[in-house]
């Protein structure tokens, strides 16, 4: 029209998933740019580049490691190389992701899976899910909940299989929790400045996050044009950027409360060879 633009895309063959259910009208008064992204639009995108490929961990954390944009360590504390593990993913719709209840969900979907010889080839799926929160000044992404593997095939269940599934249990989540061990920091209007061209940069840069939302599989976010010196962190509607989580204080054993409560110091023992 006169005073606007719509712009449609989509991604994917006569094979993929695609939406089921039309977006909610959830146009703002005042918002300047709005995008509406249906979850199979990355599912699409992102799994012919998965589709049957097998992957060890350190290929897994690279990932994580360019996605993230830092390092991610992949032996233990003591820096020791851990077990290495390698996923064959599947041929068909190896990665999904879910946009529901405001949070991201990834679910990997794996063929064959080794360790060290050893391997399986009963099919798995890995669910991760995150969500984007605040503490009022900026925004980051957590994991929302743990590791969960399930078969696809219940009926496969057996005693290598239950070991294979504690095993990548464990060390996936090692690889998560490296990963999300420092604050991963997202740019307040989650517009990834450094991937724009120069021309578009400085109208990007200026663009407020006003409305965020991850719902019957549509993503639904807004931004309104506000110059730089009268830019603030201000959000109309925005369910799916979270308050940030309070991290409680570790709790004090019995003893040591009375001797910080006391002003005693813990008793000190020396030992020595006369």
């Amino acid at each position: 029209t006169h005073d606007r633009l719509i712009a449609v895309g989509h991604r994917g063959t006569r094979s993929d998933l695609a939406a089921t259910v039309a977006p909610a009208n959830l146009d703002l008064v005042d918002v300047d740019v709005n995008a509406r992204i249906h979850e199979s639009l990355l599912s699409n995108y992102i799994s012919p580049l998965l589709s049957g490929r097998k992957m060890t961990n350190e290929q897994i954390a690279a990932q994580f490691r360019d996605l993230l944009g830092k390092s991610i360590a992949v032996d233990d504390e003591a820096g020791n190389p851990q077990e290495e593990f390698s996923i064959t993913f599947e041929d068909a719709r190896p990665i999904q992701f879910e946009f529901e209840g405001n949070t991201v969900a990834v679910t990997i979907s794996g063929k064959e899976f080794s360790r060290e010889g050893d391997r399986i080839r009963n099919g798995l799926r890995i669910r991760l899910a995150f969500k984007i929160v605040t503490d009022g000044t900026q925004l980051q992404v957590v994991p929302e909940s743990d590791v969960d593997i399930q078969l696809i095939d219940p009926r496969q269940t057996n005693i290598k299989t239950v070991s294979f599934i504690s095993f990548l249990k464990t060390r996936l989540s090692e690889v998560l929790g490296n990963a999300f061990e420092n604050e991963v920091i997202l740019p307040n209007n989650l517009i990834p400045l450094e991937n724009l061209g120069p021309e578009i940069k400085p109208i990007a840069r200026q663009l407020q996050l006003v409305q965020l939302r991850m719902e019957n599989g549509w993503m639904y976010s807004g931004w309104k044009y506000q110059p730089a010196s009268s830019y603030q962190y201000a959000t109309i509607d925005t369910p799916a950027i979270w308050p940030m989580p309070i991290r409680e204080a570790p709790r004090l054993d019995l003893d040591e409360q009375i001797e910080r409560e006391s002003g005693l110091a813990p008793a000190q023992t020396e030992t020595g060879s006369e």
